[in-house]
């Protein structure tokens, strides 16, 4: 995409469900972001999440071109702070006779605050030497795109508190972990197939636990059981010793529930 000299590239808008991600190949622009501006240039990386920070980008000093990277979710929507006006997909709400970006043009480009470089910004010194591992310039891993995330989401059932103030003793061998799950807010007892995830985050070594730590014969692996309409693991304390546990229900790669216990 090529953005001449004083025109944005988008009115400045937020997306609901969508992230974006801006590389410039070569030129300027001014970086326009929640009120405030700093200068781009060929090599920089520009990621901005869903329900961020409103954002647009402006062509300076000869313009620019850049790469644009985006999920294309439908239905999607966009906010267009300044013009208090929302499109739904394709379809421009509380517009009676002009399209939103229409009302943007006549305000003219953006007035922000110089200042410093946000933290979504990035450049990379070389591309091809780039990658999640580290590599020999900045690790992109950070700036992946997201899928678009679940409808589920867990509940925690006792005996762990949903506070987190439970702790139990480590040697009664097992903490029953129990979920209850919601799809799109409404209680369901239709569930797919889901894994316990656990990771230590105080006491002893910091981080995942190996699930042939926390496994029992009552599981397979780090497979939850359903068991009426809930997902059940008996989690093993045996080798967890002493600390503080998170334990997470993935669906399809993505956690949508979490619950922490502490052992003595």
């Amino acid at each position: 995409m090529r953005i001449p000299e004083g025109l944005l590239l988008t009115p400045p808008h937020v997306h609901s469900g969508e992230e974006e991600i801006f590389h410039i190949l070569s030129g300027n622009a001014t970086l326009w972001q929640d009120g405030r501006t700093c200068t781009v240039s060929a090599g920089d990386t520009i990621v901005h999440v869903a329900r961020g920070a409103p954002h647009t980008l402006i062509g300076s000093d000869g313009g620019f071109e850049a790469l644009v990277f985006g999920q294309r979710q439908l239905p999607e929507t966009g906010h267009l702070p300044r013009s208090r006006r929302v499109w739904v997909a394709r379809v421009a709400l509380d517009v009676p006779d002009e399209h939103p970006w229409e009302a943007e043009a006549r305000l003219g480009l953006p007035e922000g605050e110089p200042g410093e470089r946000p933290a979504n910004v990035r450049t990379f010194d070389d591309a091809s030497t780039v990658d999640a591992n580290g590599g020999d310039a900045t690790d992109i891993g950070a700036f992946e795109v997201q899928g678009p995330p679940s409808q589920y989401a867990a509940s925690i059932q006792q005996p762990i508190n949903a506070d987190g103030t439970s702790v139990f003793n480590g040697r009664r061998g097992v903490v029953p972990v129990k979920f209850t799950f919601t799809l799109g807010g409404v209680a369901t007892c239709t569930l797919p197939p889901a894994t316990i995830a656990v990771t230590r985050t105080a006491g002893g070594v910091i981080g995942p636990i190996d699930e042939s730590d926390y496994n029992g014969s009552a599981d397979n692996g780090s497979n939850f059981r359903i068991s009426n309409c809930q997902y059940a693991y008996n989690l093993s304390t045996g080798a967890l010793g002493v600390g503080t546990y998170r334990v997470d229900t993935v669906i399809n790669g993505q956690v949508v529930g979490s619950a922490t216990f502490g052992l003595r």
